[in-house]
C-alpha cells in the first residue's frame, strides 16, 4: 500500500458529531502501521501504532483546524506508546500541528513515546516544543493552553 486514500480516512468532523457514541475508531490502517482516533469531550486524541514514514492523511490538518476554529477541540493529543519509529517527515507534520493548535490558543501534547521514538525526537531538537507525557489520561486531564 502506498499510503491512505481518501476513503480511508473518516472526516473528523463526522468523528467530532459522534464524539457522545465514539469511544475509539480505527481510521487508517497499512500492514506498516495504523492510525486510531478518539474523542474525550473536546480532546482529540490520534492514536499512532507501527512504523509511521511519510503516508500521514493530508486533510487531517485541514479538519483538525476547522475543529479547533468552530470550538469541537480545544486540545489534541498524539499517542505514541506503539509506535516503533517515526520519520523526520512525519515529525514535520507534527511541528505543523503544533503550529496549528498553538495559533488557535490550546495545546498539543505527546503521549508515551518510546525509547527509539523519543531518541529521534530529541535529536532533531523538538523535545522542549512539545510536552511530553506519561499517559494520555494525564493529558486529557491537562488543561489546555
Amino acid at each position: 500500500m502506498s499510503g491512505i486514500d481518501e476513503d480511508d480516512f473518516q472526516t473528523l468532523g463526522d468523528l467530532a458529531r459522534e464524539a457522545k457514541s465514539l469511544s475509539a475508531m480505527t481510521v487508517a490502517q497499512d500492514p506498516r502501521y495504523k492510525l486510531g482516533v478518539e474523542m474525550r469531550g473536546q480532546v482529540l486524541v490520534l492514536r499512532i501504532s507501527g512504523t509511521l514514514m511519510q503516508a500521514v492523511p493530508v486533510e487531517f490538518g485541514g479538519r483538525l483546524e476547522r475543529m479547533l476554529a468552530d470550538g469541537r477541540v480545544s486540545q489534541a493529543v498524539i499517542d505514541l506508546q506503539d509506535c516503533v519509529y517515526v520519520s523526520s517527515t512525519v515529525l514535520g507534520y507534527l511541528v505543523k500541528w503544533f503550529d496549528l493548535v498553538a495559533g488557535h490558543g490550546a495545546r498539543l501534547m505527546l503521549t508515551r513515546p518510546p525509547d527509539k521514538v523519543l531518541k529521534v525526537i530529541r535529536l532533531v531538537g523538538l523535545e522542549s516544543m512539545f510536552d511530553i507525557v506519561a499517559s494520555v489520561d494525564e493529558a486529557v486531564a491537562a488543561r489546555p493552553g
